[in-house]
């Protein structure tokens, strides 16, 4: 069961999109200017998650009151590979989250 840890619903200073260029992200990007959300796109073609230097630059990027939204991955995943980018692509996103946290991670 999902509890919400606020009384009101309120939005989101920002929203950091990890994967925005891809399917899901897209519509979530969509979804959130519909709704005037400010957001930062980030797809692959800007923060390659997989990159040595990522975690660092993913971690300078982000704000205390951030919102991120973790849609980054290689998909339909069909080898080894690709699996193993994926669990890169998420050790990245915790090693930034540690260095510089964020209020929700979606």
């Amino acid at each position: 069961m999902l509890k919400h840890l606020t009384e009101q619903v309120t939005k989101p200073k920002r929203v950091v999109i990890l994967g925005s260029a891809g399917f899901i992200g897209n519509a979530c990007t969509q979804r959130l200017r519909e709704l005037d959300v400010p957001s930062l796109e980030l797809p692959h073609t800007v923060l390659d998650l997989t990159a040595p230097e990522s975690g660092d630059l993913l971690a300078d990027l982000l704000r205390p009151d951030d919102s991120l939204l973790f849609v980054a991955a290689k998909a339909p995943v069909k080898t080894e590979s690709m699996l193993i980018d994926n669990l890169q692509m998420a050790e990245t996103v915790c090693y930034a989250f540690r260095k510089s946290p964020v209020q929700h991670l979606v």
